[in-house]
């Protein structure tokens, strides 16, 4: 009896994301294959399961709506180390028998602990827009750097060398302030892909923005030497206090 056989093209592994993790693993990744949506229901379901490998580990995949793409949780690396290893997926239709789909360009990268060891200011106003240096220990990552205010308030950091990024800190809103203190204390995550946030060891402190009201003087001598009261609100102890006349800086 003559038989009909079908021929289709072989699906493309197109893109991973992220594609870097922290090498503890636990990274949710998102896998782009091109080619799923055009292949019939009976066909996607004739592969009893579809894997990621990464390196030499392999997991099994979910099937994301649409079956154009698949999640695939990564395994964790040997040890807390920065290092790029290939990726495939596998596409299983029997026990023994199945379909690698690689590409040259689809790498994946575990990435070791950043290390925080300085931070030039941890308290700012509610207003945001300060420039927070972070000091420590990084590594050329491939994803994302970025650092989180608390548990929601994402803002993407600058990468300037191994051991120096800086954040923007984001603006909050006053009413968040605690009612005596009139300040919010919020725990600083850094994370190198967007997904994966680890807690630096430090905090960020809001306060209200400072108001000023009235200078006595308002004015005074070019030779200086002048004591200046400033008239207001929401002002703090602090040693960090300066006043700023111009582009001179003077300790308040």
């Amino acid at each position: 009896n003559a038989g009909i056989m079908t021929y289709i093209s072989i699906p493309q592994l197109d893109s991973i994301w992220p594609s870097s993790g922290v090498w503890r693993g636990n990274t949710p990744v998102k896998v782009n294959i091109l080619g799923m949506e055009k292949l019939n229901e009976k066909f996607v379901q004739s592969y009893n399961a579809v894997q990621c490998a990464f390196g030499e580990k392999v997991v099994t995949a979910s099937r994301m709506a649409g079956g154009k793409h698949y999640t695939c949780v990564t395994p964790p690396y040997s040890r807390n180390a920065t290092v790029t290893v290939p990726f495939s997926v596998r596409m299983l239709n029997s026990p023994s028998s199945h379909v690698t789909l690689k590409s040259d360009g689809v790498k994946y990268q575990y990435t070791r602990d950043l290390i925080i060891t300085h931070i030039s200011q941890l308290t700012g106003s509610t207003t945001g827009g300060s420039h927070m240096e972070l000091f420590g220990a990084f590594e050329d990552v491939i994803g994302t750097l970025s650092c989180r205010f608390g548990d929601s308030i994402t803002m993407n950091a600058t990468f300037v060398s191994r051991t120096h990024m800086i954040c923007i800190t984001p603006s909050i809103d006053s009413a968040y302030l605690d009612d005596i203190s009139k300040t919010l204390t919020l725990p600083l995550y850094i994370s190198s892909n967007g997904l994966d946030y680890t807690h630096s060891g430090y905090s960020y402190e809001y306060y209200a923005p400072i108001e000023i009201s009235n200078v006595i003087p308002a004015f005074g001598a070019s030779t200086g030497g002048i004591t200046v009261t400033l008239i207001g609100k929401n002002f703090i102890d602090s040693d960090m206090a300066y006043c700023v006349f111009g582009q001179i800086q003077v300790k308040a």
